[in-house]
């Protein structure tokens, strides 16, 4: 007797596997993971071993299991136990080890300001996978931000990443998949949340301008009635994976009470007799391979979709009621793609509209009824490029074929309080049972990256992160940032094998050999190939390694070399149109040229403001990458230098806002590390802009070109004039500055200086984009005018390869300078932290009941600004109320003051304006500010290379009370026996006038007490009063009064900002004398470079 075969019905015809239907499907389904579930929890995570991930996709009957190391008793026993087969795969890392570093990642992209679409943790351990929303340019930002922090774990970073979200029925509202406005969306699960019936959603279905409260929708799309609940749940961040959770909850309004049933027939807009409904009985955790449903609002019940990969990050686009769009980075969840079958020819697994909607799986839970669900998830997000599909009533909307959902676990955790937030289900056999079931503690499954799919439309790019690209402006090969449309190319296949690529931005054009033959793509390890034609490859030569700018050529075949390694990125949707072969007589056939020999290195350092850097230009980077094009053919070897990385990742010094003399306070650096032998200036534009000290400009330009010149004599300038100002006033100021510079110029050269004059008349204000940077014409312009300043330096023999750089001569450090630093009066020294914009956070000084030190942290209480760096800024109670304020120090000496009112949020601070012209005698690091006349105010002072002092006392006006400064003269004369960069000034003595102290290299330090100072009553001279030690040096030294008793205490901060401190304990007559205090303050993590007390 011959056995009968079950078969398939119609509904069952695209179930996978052999399996005879769905409920056959979902109930091995559930028993699989049953078992994954418990090898999870068997992970054990002991000395760095353990669980990495768990492939559950019933087709394949078994389970997949990955591990790394030696498997647990746990693990061992619960594969013995397991009804399903178990294979086990060793993973290089596990799940936790990856977990800790995604988050890492999302920090490191917020740093950066790149825009991640998504992190993607694969089960298989072998570590993370991002996609970036941005180009290359971003993508590689990333990579290098990762690198440099040393994760310890792989991170492979792709571009062109994509979200959509706001995928919405006009049903009954208080069941899940019911639509929703405004805007458009749909909710999930009748849930207990904070103890009340709730319903779940998406958080993105609240974009901001639109409210809290949610309607169900009328005939003609319209809000229907009263709103039927309001969001009630506050936006959900996870510290843990560095993003928010797609997750909200709204509450019963009006008479509303929501029932574990979803909607799972038609979409919105159906007739009723298309529409059904089932039962939610159950909530469990997804797992990878896993087969779920959809039934948002817009699609209706979508099913054989499956869980590709579980998604750590991803990006999305938020719409407000204005139509403004800000993103957002949502974190945890999973990936699935709608599986085509021959019954099922749909690609579509979700639309708009159909965010917040129920994920589960489906009714073959219960195979007799096939009438219930079991919850998995929150729809989130489409991802990929969206296509046009219909709607219900024959309009158009954008439809996905793989989207984003949020765990069921990993939501209702999102959500929890004191209590658990529970997904409320019944029973199968009696709808009036609710049963919560919840998540509590428990972390969600892992699961592998999504594979790329095969397209034609590729981009070829190689290990350096440049693509091949056609430039049919040119004619010829280039190599650019990854992502723009010269590098897309459509493979052709040839006979035997080989391949030829057709320009997507240049049909006519075929990258092959002239006869036609195609091309080989050569395995060259991993995910790349070689570009091979006979013994030659196709080759990538970096000249701007940040920006991803490259020469094209073909060259011997080597396949270590990262030049000649390229992959294809897939492009997605292709073109509109579908890309016809050019004919025979339309084609262009050709390979890049062969290698030339290379020409001489160029390392530049393109220096200046917010126009060196690129502002105004549609990419952020201005003139640099189109210099960079025109540069290939005159060098083989280029960089571009600095300590800047900004947009497309190329180094430079372009600071926005800042003026001539911040390039002078920052110059020598700068050279030092980058060693340019080409600089290209560009300055001045914002002290003409602001007014500031139009006169002198001229002549602080010629000082910062004597600053290059003295570092570095082998280093070529290109000096430009200012491109032009809309406002007639500032163009005037820049008329004016323009017409000194070739006289600048021209005195440089007649002293032997390489340096040239390019000037930037070909701008007008057309080529402007506001009202002082170019557009990007004019930014073509700038590049023009650039490369012949360079061209002039070459043809006079000027650009040295390989230079050397002297150091200038150092600056007195600023903290030097600082005197008091008693932020909130209370005599005690506190500890500030100043970042390299001067905005200051403030630890105050307390005391402990045992009168030890301790800190409150009170937060930032100063913003800082693009006028100044943390280097100028100095502490220093000029206002005489015993509190100490922000004063910032420009290179001539010129000081502004901020006269403490209590900080930001505390007061303020009150702008005073200069307190001090400064001169052209002395510079601003030769300025300290201490309190000589015992007047309670700081006091000016001027220190001299030997150590002589001039004060300027410090009064208020007796009209205004505005600060006045009164010249005393020299009131110390200084030594041979020292220098000034050892000169500090402190009241040791307690009697409100500040010492001269003389600190050595190794701290030790001599004292001349303040009697009135030369010709005012003298310095007493009380010999060596610390004997210093060689545990520390003298720059480590600091004097400031922790204690609160007047008199300045002897302090070590160390290179980690923390402080050792020796108390000031002297009787007041008797030698000084120190109490070791020990370790007062471990520091913050900033260092010690940043710290003022």
């Amino acid at each position: 007797m011959q056995a009968s075969t079950a078969q398939k019905t119609e509904e069952d015809a695209d179930v996978p596997g052999d399996f005879t239907s769905w409920a056959q499907l979902f109930r091995a389904q559930g028993k699989m993971n049953e078992t994954a579930h418990a090898l999870e929890g068997s992970a054990g995570q002991k000395d760095g071993q353990g669980f990495a991930g768990v492939i559950a996709a019933p087709e394949k009957k078994r389970l997949t299991l990955y591990w790394h190391g030696a498997l647990t008793p746990a693990a061992r026993a619960a594969i013995a136990s397991s009804a399903i087969p178990v294979v086990v795969e060793r993973a290089p890392r596990t799940a936790k080890e990856l977990s800790q570093a995604s988050p890492r990642v999302a920090r490191l992209a917020d740093a950066a300001g790149v825009r991640i679409a998504e992190i993607i943790r694969p089960q298989d351990g072998s570590g993370l996978e991002v996609s970036v929303a941005g180009d290359e340019a971003e993508a590689d930002r990333l990579r290098k931000a990762v690198a440099a922090k040393g994760l310890g774990v792989p991170v492979s970073v792709t571009s062109g990443g994509e979200v959509h979200t706001s995928l919405s029925r006009t049903d009954d509202p208080e069941l899940g998949g019911a639509q929703m406005v405004t805007p458009v969306c749909s909710t999930a699960f009748a849930v207990t949340h904070g103890g009340a019936n709730a319903m779940l959603t998406a958080d993105h279905c609240f974009p901001g301008g639109y409210g809290n409260d949610r309607h169900s929708v009328g005939t003609e799309g319209q809000p229907n009635g009263p709103a039927f609940g309001s969001r009630v749940s506050p936006r959900q961040w996870s510290e843990k994976r560095h993003g928010y959770i797609d997750v909200a909850v709204l509450d019963q309004r009006n008479g509303t009470t929501y029932y574990p049933m979803v909607w799972t027939g038609g979409r919105a807009g159906y007739p009723a007799s298309a529409q059904s409904v089932s039962s939610v009985t159950d909530a469990r955790k997804p797992a990878m391979g896993n087969y779920v449903c959809q039934s948002g609002a817009r699609s209706g019940e979508v099913c054989n979709i499956k869980i590709t990969a579980a998604v750590d990050g991803y990006s999305s686009d938020i719409t407000d009621s204005t139509g403004r769009t800000t993103t957002m980075f949502y974190a945890g969840g999973w990936q699935a793609k709608k599986q085509i079958t021959a019954s099922d020819p749909s690609t579509i697994a979700a639309r708009r509209g159909d965010s917040g909607g129920p994920v589960y799986f489906s009714a073959g839970e219960d195979a007799v009824t096939g009438s219930t669900v079991t919850a998995a998830g929150i729809v989130s997000a489409g991802m990929g490029k969206g296509f046009t599909c219909p709607t219900v009533n024959g309009g158009t909307t954008r439809c996905v074929k793989t989207m984003i959902f949020v765990g069921i676990d990993e939501a209702l955790n999102a959500l929890d309080g004191a209590a658990p937030t529970e997904v409320t289900v019944t029973d199968d056999r009696d709808s009036s049972v609710r049963k919560p079931v919840h998540f509590r503690g428990q972390e969600p499954n892992q699961g592998p990256p999504l594979q790329p799919e095969a397209d034609l439309d590729v981009q070829l790019v190689s290990e350096d992160g440049i693509a091949l690209a056609w430039d049919k402006t040119k004619g010829n090969f280039d190599g650019i940032i990854a992502g723009y449309r010269q590098g897309d190319w459509v493979m052709r296949e040839r006979p035997g094998g080989r391949w030829a690529f057709q320009s997507v931005d240049d049909p006519s054009m075929m990258m092959e050999p002239r006869d036609r033959s195609g091309v080989e793509l050569t395995p060259a390890g991993g995910q790349y190939f070689q570009f091979r034609n006979g013994q030659e490859c196709a080759e990538l030569q970096v000249l701007m390694a940040p920006s991803k700018i490259g020469h094209a050529t073909m060259g011997l075949c080597d396949s270590g070399k990262s030049s000649q390694r390229f992959k294809l990125l897939p492009k997605g949707e292709a073109t509109s149109d579908s890309l016809e072969p050019p004919s025979a007589a339309e084609r262009v056939t050709m390979l890049p040229p062969t290698k030339a020999a290379p020409g001489p290195g160029l390392a530049v350092m393109p220096l200046g403001d917010s126009i060196t850097l690129g502002v105004g230009s549609s990419t952020r980077t201005g003139y640099r990458p189109l210099l960079a094009r025109r540069l290939a053919d005159t060098t083989d070897a280029l960089r571009f230098v600095g300590s800047m990385r900004d947009a497309d990742g190329t180094r430079h010094e372009g600071h926005s806002g800042w003026r001539i003399d911040q390039l002078q306070a920052n110059i020598g650096p700068w050279l030092t590390e980058a060693k340019p032998n080409v600089v290209l200036l560009h300055i001045g534009t914002n002290d003409m802009d602001r007014d500031h000290q139009v006169g002198t400009a001229p002549q602080r330009l010629g000082a910062l070109i004597d600053q290059i010149h003295t570092a570095s004599p082998a280093t070529a300038v290109v000096v430009a004039s200012l491109v032009p100002a809309t406002e007639p006033a500032v163009q005037a100021r820049v008329n004016a500055y323009n017409r000194a510079i070739p006289g600048i110029v021209a005195d440089r050269v007649a002293r032997g200086y390489r340096i040239t004059q390019v000037s930037m008349d070909s701008l007008t204000t057309a080529d402007l984009d506001d009202t002082l940077h170019p557009n990007n014409a004019g930014y073509q312009k700038m590049a023009e005018s650039f490369l012949g300043g360079i061209a002039t330096l070459s043809r006079n023999g000027w650009i040295t390869e390989k230079i050397d750089v002297k150091p200038l001569p150092p600056q007195q450090p600023a903290t030097a300078g600082d005197y008091d630093v008693d932020i909130n009066g209370d005599g005690r020294a506190d500890y500030l932290v100043v970042d390299d914009n001067g905005a200051v956070r403030a630890y105050t000084n307390t005391a402990n009941a045992n009168g030890t030190v301790k800190w409150t942290d009170q937060g930032y209480i100063a913003s800082g600004s693009t006028g100044w760096t943390g280097s100028q800024v100095r502490f220093a109670d000029v206002g005489g109320d015993s509190r100490a304020d922000y004063l910032v120090v420009e290179p001539n000496g010129a000081t502004r003051a901020f006269l403490n009112q209590g900080g930001d949020g505390r007061g303020g601070w009150h702008y005073q304006g200069y307190i001090a012209s400064g001169s052209t005698a002395w510079t601003g690091d030769r300025v300290r500010f201490a309190d000589v006349g015992g007047d309670a105010r700081a006091d000016y002072l001027i220190v001299e290379p030997n150590g002589a002092t001039r004060a300027f006392l410090t009064t208020a006006h007796a009209t205004t009370g505005a600060v006045k400064l009164v010249d005393q003269g020299v009131i110390a004369s200084g030594s041979t026996a020292w220098t000034g960069d050892r000169v500090r000034f402190a009241d040791i003595g307690g009697d409100a006038r500040a010492d001269y102290l003389i600190v050595d290299d190794n701290g030790a330090t001599r004292a001349f007490v303040n009697q009135g100072g030369d010709g005012r009553g003298g310095w007493e001279d009380r010999g060596t009063v610390a004997s210093g030690s060689t545990a520390w040096t003298g720059g480590q030294v600091r004097f400031a009064d922790i204690g609160g008793d007047a008199r300045a205490d002897y302090l070590i901060v160390d290179d980690n900002g923390a402080i050792r401190a020796f108390a000031n304990t002297s009787a007041p007559t008797g030698p000084v004398k120190w109490t070791d205090q020990g370790v007062i303050a471990t520091g913050t993590g900033a260092p010690g470079s940043r710290v003022r007390i």
